[in-house]
């Protein structure tokens, strides 16, 4: 007679199936959206979604979504961002037409990321100054110095924890 709700529910999970991959001829990847994909291996200038600001080319409208946050001085906003510490924001000369000045000791032309991944990526790699020879995949594991002060630090996690979070660089 009347099935009930939670054998319907087994039902729909039993016959559900995955969606199925499709390899990429060009990486040889597999991608459940081979579309998307394949508009990632076009140059910048040929992709779907184009940045208004610097016309800069992405394969989804969620990479374009990201990466308008870091044209915040265009934008009139900050909000959302992440600010490199090292980075003399300041400065009348930081903008994106300037060479970074004496005084400003980061690498990146503007210091701000709209990912917090990003962000900490960069701090790790080019503020914290490991051991000569170390490894990606040992550098929790060594000590090393903040670049800025030189104090030194069991670990980068101990110095992201104890230095940069808690914004002890003088």
């Amino acid at each position: 007679p009347h099935q009930s709700p939670v054998l319907e529910s087994k039902d729909i999970k039993k016959n559900w199936k995955p969606r199925k991959k499709r390899q990429c001829p060009e990486c040889k990847l597999y991608f459940s959206n081979l579309a998307t994909h394949k508009s990632t291996h076009l140059k910048p200038t040929s992709r779907p979604h184009i940045c208004k600001y610097c016309n800069r080319g992405f394969a989804r409208p969620n990479d374009l979504f990201r990466h308008v946050k870091c044209h915040w001085k265009e934008i009139g906003s900050d909000k959302g961002q992440f600010k490199c510490p090292f980075k003399n924001l300041d400065t009348p000369d930081s903008s994106l037409d300037s060479p970074p000045q004496a005084s400003d000791h980061c690498c990146h032309n503007t210091g701000i990321f709209s990912r917090c991944d990003t962000f900490k990526n960069h701090l790790k790699a080019i503020h914290f100054q490991y051991p000569n020879g170390t490894k990606k995949d040992q550098r929790t594991k060594v000590v090393g110095k903040c670049r800025m002060c030189q104090l030194d630090f069991k670990n980068v996690d101990d110095w992201m924890a104890n230095h940069i979070e808690k914004n002890e660089c003088p």
